[in-house]
């Protein structure tokens, strides 16, 4: 009997009339609901990474812009704005036609946005520009990691010298670096007695006066191979290395200790070093770097009989102490800021208690938090637009103090976005009543509304979401 087949006209009309709807509702979707994105330069470090590091991709949420309009803080996609931005700049803007751009959004339609001091500034009409203050849900997802410190891969506690000034100090000079009142004990920094503890990290270009808002995006370093004894260049903009070197081993951050691409600063197997630069700029300076007032210190630390600590955070201007003290009736915590009391409350703190405590400013505000539960906020100088609030600080200090003892087992710093002006002579940005600001996280090195102007409603797509690829650095988008 002879084989009979179906029709082929058939089975292609039958698969496409299948097809079909699945292609359409792809297509719908990638145009109206969600959709893909890639992260092209370092504008965002380091909350987005670009091409010359891992190449983020993010999903970007277009149906939200349907139902509501971008949020201040918020990391949003738009098309670039390409007729608008020639009534802004005098730079050829063409090259950017057509492209999409992310960027945090921190500036909403018919406002006036002013920048000082890092901080954001707005106003609307003739009033006295007001600080944006992030409430601390918004602040926590954007403290940018500068020191983390749990004494699992210290030797010993010579080795926080290069991060670390210990001794009496005057403000603004560092200590002598004496750390015989302090030993390794397990995974924890024993203190005997007292010890002053500032931050003043050591780069190839001398001691850092603070922390620098600089980030490099594509720092490379030369290194001799532990292993096989080769000399070979590495991009440093991730914190591991992947690439094989001529024995076939992976390089980890244990063969190789790097400068951290966030804020320069150095290893502690510095001698494994060959040479340090930049692409971008061969010849980096102290004087090219603006330090942020905005800190924050994290210290997990266990007090001993009648000990005290104090976390420190200074500039040019301030210095802001917050005092933990332990005691029967429950503990209280104080701010001085330049020898004036501003905040004395209760708080859990227990004689010998082991407490997670942190103090930060930022946005103008100084808080504080023993065990995640926050206990003071109080900002001393106000929100309001003036003079002292627009100067530049040439050095920023972190210190901890202790008193009578104590043992700490974690020691974080982090800092805030810091913005700044394209040109000193510009002093505000007038947003249209259908534009708004999009400002880089990578504030020295990102090209944005400084340069180009407002967002306009039309050009918006839809906030990011999350990072995607690669799988391994997946995580939501804050």
């Amino acid at each position: 009997m002879a084989e009979t087949h179906p029709p082929t006209g058939n089975f292609w009309t039958a698969t496409g009339k299948q097809l079909l709807p699945l292609i359409a509702l792809v297509v719908g979707i990638k145009f109206f609901v969600a959709d893909i994105y890639g992260i092209p330069t370092g504008s965002m470090e380091p909350t987005l990474h670009g091409r010359e590091h891992s190449g983020d991709r993010i999903f970007c949420a277009k149906v939200n812009y349907y139902f509501r309009t971008p949020r201040r803080w918020e990391v949003f996609v738009f098309k670039f704005p390409y007729e608008e931005s020639r009534d802004y700049t005098n730079q050829d803007t063409a090259i950017y036609r057509g492209e999409y751009f992310i960027k945090r959004c921190v500036g909403l339609p018919g406002e006036e946005v002013f920048i000082a001091g890092g901080d954001i500034f707005t106003r609307r009409g003739n009033a006295t520009p007001r600080r944006q203050v992030k409430d601390d849900a918004t602040q926590r997802p954007l403290w940018l990691p500068v020191y983390d410190e749990d004494f699992r891969d210290l030797r010993s506690s010579a080795e926080m010298a290069h991060y670390w000034s210990a001794g009496e100090e005057t403000r603004g000079n560092a200590g002598d670096g004496d750390f015989s009142a302090a030993r390794l004990t397990g995974h924890s920094l024993q203190i005997d007695g007292a010890l002053t503890l500032t931050f003043r990290p050591r780069t190839h270009l001398g001691v850092l006066a603070g922390v620098p808002d600089r980030y490099v995006r594509r720092q490379y370093v030369t290194y001799q191979c532990p292993r096989c004894g080769a000399t070979r260049r590495q991009t440093v903009t991730t914190p591991k290395f992947a690439d094989r070197c001529g024995c076939r081993q992976y390089l980890t951050e244990d063969d190789v200790r790097y400068y951290d691409f966030r804020t320069d600063y150095p290893p502690r197997e510095i001698a494994s070093l060959r040479e340090v630069s930049q692409i971008a700029d061969p010849s980096p300076r102290l004087d090219d770097w603006h330090y942020v007032a905005d800190l924050r210190e994290e210290i997990t630390f266990k007090f001993a009989a009648g000990g005290a600590l104090s976390l420190v955070i200074a500039d040019d201007w301030r210095e802001a102490t917050a005092e933990f003290t332990p005691n029967n009736s429950g503990g209280k915590v104080r701010l001085i800021v330049n020898g004036k009391e501003y905040a004395n409350v209760g708080a859990a703190l227990p004689p010998h208690a082991t407490a997670a405590l942190e103090f930060y400013r930022c946005d103008g505000e100084y808080r504080a938090f023993v065990n995640g539960e926050m206990v003071f906020s109080v900002a001393p100088d106000g929100h309001e637009l003036n003079r002292s609030q627009n100067r530049e600080i040439e050095r920023s200090s972190v210190q901890v103090r202790v008193r009578g003892g104590g043992e700490i087992s974690r020691l974080a710093i982090g800092r805030d976005i810091h913005y700044f002006n394209v040109s000193p002579l510009t002093s505000s940005y007038r947003l249209p009543a259908d534009g708004y600001m999009a400002l880089g996280d990578n504030s020295p090195s990102s090209n944005d509304s400084r340069n180009w102007g407002p967002v306009p409603q039309k050009n918006l797509v839809g906030p990011a979401l999350a990072v995607w690829w690669p799988l391994d650095a997946a995580r939501a988008i804050h």
